[in-house]
This record gives C-alpha cells, structure tokens and sequence, in this order.
C-alpha cells in the first residue's frame, strides 16, 4: 500500500474493510476485540504506536450509531450482512464514508498529535477519506458482485 500514497498527503487504508462488512449481528465486544488485534498488527508493521488500534476502535464503537443514522434517512434492507450487494447503493455509500472518516479523524489526529498544522491534516483526512473510499469501493464491486 506504500506505492499508492500521494504525495503524503491521500493515504489509502482498506484492512478495516473486513471489519465494516461484519453482520449487524455480531456482537460488538467481539467487533471490538477483532478490530484491536487487527489495528494492532497494521500497527506493529506499521510503526505507528497504536493508533491504527486507537482509530479502529473509535470507527467500531459509532458503527452502529452511523447505521441507525443512515438507515434512518435512507432505509436498510435486514439481510444479515452490510456489503454492495446486500443494501441500496447510496446507504453503503454514506455508511462506508462515514466510518472511513471516523476512523481517519482519529488516526490522523493521533499522527500529528498537535494542532500547529491543523489545517494539513484536516485536509489529509478529507483528501484520504476519499481515496480510501474509491479504493475500498472497487475491492467492494470485486468481490461482491450479485
């Protein structure tokens, strides 16, 4: 994934794809401890001390606050699981940017740790957001074609 960064500026994130198309069902400690370890080993490869777990966990805990919120305006079809190919296009769209940019904010806040640049990051994060999306939307429509 180091080849497809941007000038330092748009970084692509897609391993927390897996967590986000989880059923609705499964329970949120379990979401939780599956996230940790997984933001735990980007971290460890990563170098990133913890704030790929950090920014996971943050993305899981309003996962279900953004569902309720997305399902409220644009309705949800109770298939079990949350892929491209099970809900309305444009409530996957707004469900898969708003926990991207969730997880974003808070990984990219702890990256700085300070506000001197906050205009840059704020920037990173909207910039990466977007990248992020447009690469986790085409492994979508990859692989889970109706």
């Amino acid at each position: 994934m180091n080849h497809l960064i941007i000038y330092d500026i748009a970084v692509p994130f897609v391993f927390f794809l897996f967590l986000f198309m989880l059923p609705a069902s499964i329970p949120s400690p379990v979401e939780y401890v599956v996230g940790f370890f997984m933001g735990l080993i980007i971290d460890i490869s990563g170098d990133t001390l913890g704030a790929n777990a950090s920014a996971v966990l943050f993305a899981l805990a309003v996962k279900r606050q953004i569902v309720g919120t997305v399902t409220a305006t644009v309705g949800f079809r109770d298939s079990g699981e949350i892929n491209l190919s099970n809900q309305n296009f444009v409530w996957y769209v707004t469900y898969l940017i708003s926990l991207i940019f969730a997880h974003h904010l808070v990984y990219f806040l702890l990256e700085s740790f300070s506000l001197v640049n906050i205009g840059y990051t704020l920037l990173k994060i909207v910039l990466s957001t977007l990248y992020s999306f447009i690469i986790n939307y085409v492994v979508c429509i990859t692989f889970y074609k109706k």
